[in-house]
């Protein structure tokens, strides 16, 4: 069932004459085509890393984890990268003076994995940013062919270190950025999420980055 109160009906026609808004609705519906269009026109530019075919590599990954107050993430982000299929790998995670059980849960899963390796950030030098001072200092312990920096609240399918160096090796990059799927509790903050990334992503315009004259692009 569908209500409408009559006095929120707009009118466009009167006296057989067409309302200035009438042209006004319109324009913004064919703006936004515009803008969608082409949004999803060069979104889908990008490749879909779950769609490469994944190839063993006896190189070894390091993987690097900031993580500042994450208790109630960290142990799922750590679990799944200690599991990950075909791939040698370490896990430098980084506890970034969290004042939660962040460094606990650190601690107990490197017990728990001898791929994981706990280390405590206790204070930030100046001129620091925190969380760039983490992963500097992580970087710093790693021993990898290959780096990957992620964040704290990141739960990955278990083959994809090994599809993100296949695709590295056939596309012969130095750098690799990788989107992950947004999950949201709420139909409004899934809403909030898909406008943020439609602003951010149409500002940025990460499809652009590997053109010879590139407007834009996205990484760490």
């Amino acid at each position: 069932m569908f209500l409408i109160r009559p006095s929120s009906i707009v009118i466009f026609f009167e006296n057989g004459k067409i309302d200035n808004m009438f042209w006004v609705f319109v324009g913004l519906i064919l703006v936004w085509t515009i803008l969608l269009t082409d949004f999803l026109l060069g979104i889908r530019k990008i490749p879909k890393l779950e769609h490469t075919v994944p190839s063993q590599t006896s190189e070894l990954i390091s993987v690097i984890i900031a993580a500042k107050d994450e208790e109630d993430s960290i142990h799922e982000t750590l679990h799944t990268l200690a599991n990950q299929k075909n791939v040698e790998i370490e896990i430098i995670a980084v506890n970034d003076r969290s004042n939660d059980r962040t460094g606990e849960i650190i601690d107990e899963a490197a017990a728990l994995h001898s791929s994981i390796r706990a280390v405590h950030i206790d204070h930030l030098p100046k001129g620091w940013l925190g969380k760039n001072h983490a992963l500097k200092k992580g970087a710093e312990l790693a021993a990898g062919a290959y780096l990957l920096f992620t964040d704290a609240d990141i739960q990955f399918e278990e083959q994809t270190l090994t599809k993100a160096t296949t695709a590295m090796k056939a596309e012969k990059l130095d750098h690799l950025t990788a989107a992950p799927d947004l999950t949201a509790r709420s139909f409004a903050l899934r809403g909030l999420i898909s406008y943020f990334l439609f602003g951010f992503g149409y500002l940025k315009r990460p499809w652009t980055a590997n053109q010879e004259k590139p407007r834009g692009g996205m990484g760490i």
